[in-house]
């Protein structure tokens, strides 16, 4: 009934819009940062359809000192997303209003409802833009204009995302670039650079999906590899006994290597005991600024991690991964499209712990015998 009523106010369009006679696009992205990352391959794709589009992107409080980096982003507004209707300042809505969008894009994958209702107070006259599951879609368009079925099952959210919008373009059957790609502001991937040095690490990244674009370093050095012990939640959080287990095995076989132990800075006190436990010079903790620890990412050999953002910053840098998951759904929908990996999803409702040490460590095998690329 409330999705009728906002179908009132809203401007119906007789046909699709051209990308190229489209000025300003307004994308929700309201969520969490991995989110961000698979919806890279969008924005590059609208940018490139269109060089002159000025995109803005709602944001959430988690992901914007991200999207701010963006270079293909021209202006970010973060809301609270538990609160859209009073967390979003009436500054921010009223030059949302004066910025007249022409396409408003709502890629977000939960509270599409409030995505309708936020659309249309901001721009009533938009072509709008989002995707939703089939059984959603006749309620949805009511407000949207054009609605992409999801499937998560058959395609990876990337790929469903940019069918959402290449409709807009005149040339159907030009390739997409799949690639995510993560923005690091040079000052830290300097920083990076300097704590490699120091560490005396063998690192030569994949910057070719970084920006603002890099040049191509090339350290010699000890390799490394890189394990997050931390999730969104306990069962995507690896124990202490486990994560030492773990780590004692690949170190075992693996002498000359360093290993870095990294997780949510909130959460430094129980990545410190897992360091201090081990006692081995090369199991080193790394909690650092988001952007430094991926740019650290690009010259690991390994990441082994439970399916968070890291796993595709690391998707982006090309380098490869062991990835755990909840759910077998997630494998299909949320691989790290771009890089070498590997992914063991557990029963539903079971934590990552139940993946027995060894399985994972002779997987480590593959990736942490191969050279280095440069």
């Amino acid at each position: 009934m409330y999705y009728k009523y906002l179908a009132f106010k809203r401007k119906k369009h007789a046909s699709k819009p051209n990308i190229h006679d489209i000025e300003r696009i307004l994308i929700f992205r309201y969520d969490a940062i991995g989110d961000y990352f698979v919806s890279t391959p969008i924005i590059k794709h609208l940018k490139r359809m269109n060089p002159d589009l000025k995109i803005d992107v709602i944001t959430s409080m988690r992901n914007d000192f991200i999207i701010k980096e963006d270079i293909y982003v021209n202006e970010t507004y973060a809301i609270n997303i538990k609160n859209l209707n009073s967390k979003i300042s009436r500054n921010s809505i009223k030059k949302m209003k004066k910025n007249k969008y022409d396409l408003i894009i709502a890629l977000v994958f939960t509270n599409t409802t409030k995505a309708g209702k936020l659309a249309l107070k901001i721009s009533p006259d938009a072509y709008k833009i989002t995707s939703a599951s089939k059984e959603r879609m006749p309620l949805y368009s009511m407000v949207f204009d054009h609605i992409t079925a999801r499937n998560s099952w058959k395609e990876h959210i990337s790929e469903q995302l940019l069918k959402s919008v290449h409709f807009l373009s005149n040339e159907p059957h030009c390739q997409f670039d799949i690639n995510y790609y993560v923005p690091i502001p040079n000052e830290y991937f300097e920083q990076a650079v300097s704590f490699a040095e120091k560490n005396n690490l063998e690192y030569k990244p994949d910057v070719e999906n970084i920006f603002p674009h890099k040049s191509n370093i090339s350290l010699n050095g000890s390799p490394y590899f890189i394990i997050n012990t931390t999730g969104s939640s306990e069962l995507k959080t690896l124990e202490t006994e486990n994560a030492k287990q773990l780590i004692n095995i690949i170190l075992d076989k693996y002498p000359n290597h360093i290993c870095f132990v990294t997780g949510d800075p909130r959460q430094k006190e129980q990545v410190e005991n897992i360091v201090q436990s081990i006692g081995n010079r090369n199991c080193k903790i790394l909690i650092e600024n988001f952007f430094i620890v991926s740019s650290i990412l690009a010259g690991a050999k390994l990441l082994i991690s439970a399916d968070t953002s890291l796993t595709h910053v690391a998707a982006a840098v090309k380098t490869p991964i062991i990835a755990f998951y909840l759910e077998l759904y997630n494998v299909f929908a949320w691989y790290p499209m771009g890089s070498p990996f590997t992914a063991i999803a557990v029963e539903k409702g079971s934590s990552i712990n139940t993946i027995d040490t060894d399985l994972i460590a002779g997987l480590a095998d593959k990736y942490l015998q191969l050279p280095q690329l440069i």
